[in-house]
This record gives structure tokens, C-alpha cells and sequence, in this order.
């Protein structure tokens, strides 16, 4: 972290009294300062007047920079801002029910506080079923700050909704940014300005610009890597009644009624072998005349990553509208490639090491689209969590608590394996201290680990040691994670003393 150097301005009347003293001994022969002459008493006067001004004065080098950064320089501060977060609400009975805009819930954090949350517009649950789509219900945090990220199930319904049974998170909070402070700002300024170019020119210039973003906490960057592509299809059905099948690569589902669910859907179109199990994501629906919301149906998985053939339909449709399921391509899947010239892969994560939402990604892509050469292309990608499973048994030393060193061990790993600590510089590096800086490493490496355990006090020596991929077979090596930017998370971590 740099250093700044503020202007030596002594703001203490006293001292400057003193100074005012000194000045008229050495030019006044025989003069001395006696209490209650009037000399004194308005050297001191005027002594308390400058010392006010000259601690405003003391202020002004840090204004001066933010002013510079913010409006010659367009890097602006980062702004508090709110968590958001997707949840899925399940009623007691298929009735069919409306979950008011602001009905609020709430998370509690790892240290016990409660945060407030409230959804995003009025959500219906069909009449005919129990639940919403997985992860359709938004919803916003009320207070502002990172303590809002991160946060997941349990969800506690505050308002009074009796129809309701469960209320429950899809993966985490994301989004819940704090106020940038004047030192942090200063240290980003110093970053931003050391590219001396109004344009990213290599790749840790683009993963430098995308932290201009708020909700950017780190970034890093990958030269010449056009990412692969999931192949994303829509079907629209335009129908009030009847049923559609589905044709891909030669296997059909059975008939579906024009209105099934979008989870329904899903099933359907894994139990064709051409798709598999696990291999589609599929949101939006269901028909209706108008076919106002379309189905939506990502291929992942080992469909993920490359183009697919287009679905087919067969619509045998009644009621209201055009009475047909029309498939359109919305996204055409394409393989990775790498050494591509012009291309930059820029993959940014939040404070708590998990992926921006897709507002915060899309704004990554604008802001570095804005400030790029002509004819670059800067995809914005998520990493690829890979699960690590750690069993280890211990040597306490002599006088160790063996149940505080077992816990001090669990938490000494899962800090290792941490999404948002993973890559971050050691202190010993130089510039090592700034917790936004990012080495991209997909390799968990097994001396590594053993050291983690080693220094923690209490531990006189390792008596065995494995790791693994989750559910993989341990093993005594390291461990090469997939995917192009790859982070940890913590798997089950067994330790054990002997």
C-alpha cells in the first residue's frame, strides 16, 4: 500500500505561541513574555485563531486528490449500496397467491444480527401450484454495507403472510457494497493513475479498471482467451390450452401441456438421452395466448460449452392465440478457444469471493467497452468453484489443548480455501498487503497446506495428510482445480489428534 506524506502544519496553539515568543526574544533585547501584558495576551489570541485555520489547512491534500481522482481523472469513489438476492417461496396449498412488493424477511450473519430484506414487485404463484420458480422471488436489502452480502438460509418471513410455509435462498446475498474511505480511495487513485494510458493496454489493466465498478471487489484478467459459450434456446408458446412435444437430436418428449411449469419442462427434456440428466437450465414460461413469457433453456453440463442443434416442436395447441411454440436461438454456444488476438477475459468476484451479479457484470463490460481500443473484445466471466475435501491428523505439543487445536485447525483451512482470500498477495510480497489484489492459481498445492497446519501454535507435528477433490478419492498430491479462473471453496475438513 503506498504511503502519502501529509504537510508538516503544526495546529497546537501553544506551540505556535511559543514560536511567536521566541521570535520577539531574539529581536527584542531584554524582552520577555509576562503574563497579563497585553502583547501576551494577543499572541495568544492569535495563536488559537491560526491554529483553527491551519488545521483546515491540514485537510485540504486529501480533498485535493479525491477532487482530482473524481473529476479530472472520472475514477470515482464507491458508493454504499444494497444486497440482492433471489429466493424461492413455497405455500401451503396450490390456491394461488400474490406476494406483495416490500414484504420483508430477514438474514442473520455469522455474528447474530439480523439484516432486513424486501422483495422486488408483486411475484404470483400460479393457481395450481405450491411454489415459485427457484430463485424467482428478488429481493433487496433495506440497509446499505457489505454486512448484507454473503447472507443465506435461514430466511425468517416478517410479514404477515399466513399461506406462507417456507421462504428459502438461492445461493447468497450479493451486491451489499460499503462506503469507500478516503484512505482506500487514494490507494485505488494511485493504481488507476499508474496505467498512464487513458486506454487498458495489457491484461492486469483491464482487471485494474473493472475494480472501478462498485461491487467489483477483485478482478483478474486473461490474455487471448475467448471463453466458451453455453448455447441458450427459447420456446414460445402462443396457445390458452392443448399440449406441445419437444424434438432434440432426434428424441421427442411426450405430449406437454401448454402451460407447464418451467421445472416440468426440465425434466422432460433431460429424460431424452440426446440431453441428459443435470445438462439444461431452464426459467420464464408459462404459455399463454400472446405467448408473453417465453421458456428459456441454457444447455450446461456436458451440453454446456459448444453449439447445439436446435430444438424442434410439434404444437398441438387450442384456446386463445396463434396456437403455436415457436424456438428461436437466443445465445449460440461456442467452444473455448485460446491465444485469440484482441481478446481479454475479465473475471470479476465480491468481498466475499462469490460472482457479481449480472447487473454489476454487464456495467464491467460497458465500462471497459467504453475505455478499449477499437476491435478488442472483453468477455466478463465467473470463476469455477471447486469443492476441497482436507483430512489431517495431529501431533499436539506437549500442554496443547487438543479440542482448541482442532478447531483452530478447521478454521486455519477454510481460511486457506476461502473464495475470498484465495490468490490474494502474502504480506511478504511486495504490495502484498491490498486485499484487491488477485494471483489467479488453480493449483492447491499439498506443501502448502501441510504449512497452513504447521504454523498453527499448539501443532508439534503433521502425522498424515490428505486432500481431495469433494467426494474424490484422498491423496498426497496437489490438486489441479478446472475451469479458466478457478477458486477453492472449503469441502469437508476432518482433523483429527493423535
Amino acid at each position: 500500500m503506498p504511503s502519502y506524506i501529509s504537510v508538516p502544519i503544526d495546529t497546537d496553539p501553544d506551540v505556535l505561541a511559543t514560536d511567536a515568543f521566541e521570535f520577539l526574544q531574539e529581536n527584542i533585547v531584554g524582552w520577555l513574555p509576562q503574563e497579563g501584558n497585553f502583547e501576551v495576551w494577543l499572541i495568544e489570541a492569535m495563536a488559537r485563531m491560526t491554529a483553527q485555520l491551519r488545521d483546515v489547512t491540514s485537510m485540504v491534500p486529501t480533498s485535493i486528490f479525491r477532487y482530482f481522482g473524481y473529476t479530472l481523472m472520472q475514477i470515482y469513489p464507491v458508493d454504499a449500496s444494497q444486497a440482492t438476492g433471489y429466493t424461492t417461496w413455497t405455500a401451503a396449498d396450490n390456491a394461488g397467491y400474490t406476494i406483495p412488493d416490500g414484504t420483508q424477511v430477514t438474514m442473520r450473519d455469522a455474528n447474530g444480527t439480523d439484516h432486513a430484506f424486501v422483495t422486488n414487485g408483486d411475484v404470483i404463484i400460479q393457481a395450481g401450484t405450491t411454489t415459485t420458480d427457484a430463485g424467482e422471488v428478488m429481493i433487496t436489502s433495506v440497509d446499505q454495507g457489505s454486512d448484507t452480502s454473503g447472507l443465506s438460509n435461514p430466511v425468517t418471513l416478517v410479514d404477515v403472510l399466513g399461506w406462507v410455509t417456507s421462504v428459502t435462498m438461492v445461493g447468497q446475498t450479493t451486491g451489499g457494497v460499503d462506503a469507500q474511505t478516503d484512505e482506500d480511495y487514494l490507494n485505488h487513485l494511485v493504481q488507476q493513475l499508474q496505467l498512464m494510458a487513458p486506454r487498458p493496454i495489457l491484461a492486469p489493466d483491464f482487471a485494474a479498471m473493472a475494480k472501478n465498478i462498485g461491487g467489483v471487489y477483485r478482478a483478474t484478467a486473461i490474455d487471448g482467451l475467448d471463453p466458451a459459450v453455453n448455447e441458450v434456446q427459447s420456446i414460445t408458446v402462443d396457445g390458452g390450452g392443448g399440449t406441445f412435444t419437444v424434438t432434440f437430436n432426434g428424441q421427442t418428449t411426450g405430449a406437454l401441456a401448454y402451460n407447464i411449469t418451467a421445472a416440468a419442462l426440465k425434466t422432460a427434456l433431460e429424460a431424452l438421452s440426446t440431453v441428459g440428466s443435470g445438462n439444461t437450465l431452464v426459467t420464464g414460461g408459462p404459455g399463454s395466448p400472446g405467448g408473453a413469457t417465453p421458456y428459456v433453456i441454457t444447455f450446461i453440463g456436458a451440453r454446456g460449452g459448444t453449439n447445439q442443434p436446435i430444438m424442434t416442436t410439434t404444437p398441438s395447441l387450442t384456446g386463445g392465440g396463434a396456437h403455436t411454440a415457436t424456438v428461436a436461438t437466443v445465445t449460440q454456444g461456442s467452444v473455448e478457444q485460446t491465444n485469440v488476438e484482441r481478446y481479454v477475459t475479465v473475471c470479476v468476484i465480491d468481498e466475499n469471493g462469490q460472482p457479481c451479479s449480472t447487473a454489476i457484470k454487464s456495467q464491467v463490460g460497458a465500462y471497459l467497452d467504453s475505455h478499449r481500443e477499437v476491435n478488442f473484445v472483453i468477455p466478463i466471466i465467473d470463476p469455477t468453484y471447486t469443492s476441497i475435501d482436507v483430512q489431517v491428523t495431529i501431533k499436539p505439543e506437549v500442554g496443547a489443548d487438543p479440542n482448541a487445536l482442532q478447531t483452530n485447525t478447521v478454521q486455519a483451512i477454510t481460511d486457506y480455501l476461502s473464495p475470498a482470500m484465495w490468490g490474494v498477495p502474502g504480506p511478504q510480497r511486495e504490495g502484498g498487503s491490498d486485499p484487491t489484489d488477485w494471483i489467479s492459481s488453480n493449483v492447491i498445492r499439498y506443501l502448502e497446506v501441510a504449512q497452513v497446519i504447521n504454523n498453527i501454535p499448539g501443532c508439534a507435528y503433521i502425522v498424515s495428510l490428505q486432500t481431495a477433490i469433494h467426494n474424490a478419492s484422498p491423496n498426497v498430491v496437489d490438486i489441479t482445480m478446472p475451469g479458466d479462473v478457478a477458486l477453492p471453496t472449503p469441502g469437508s475438513i476432518v482433523v483429527a489428534t493423535a
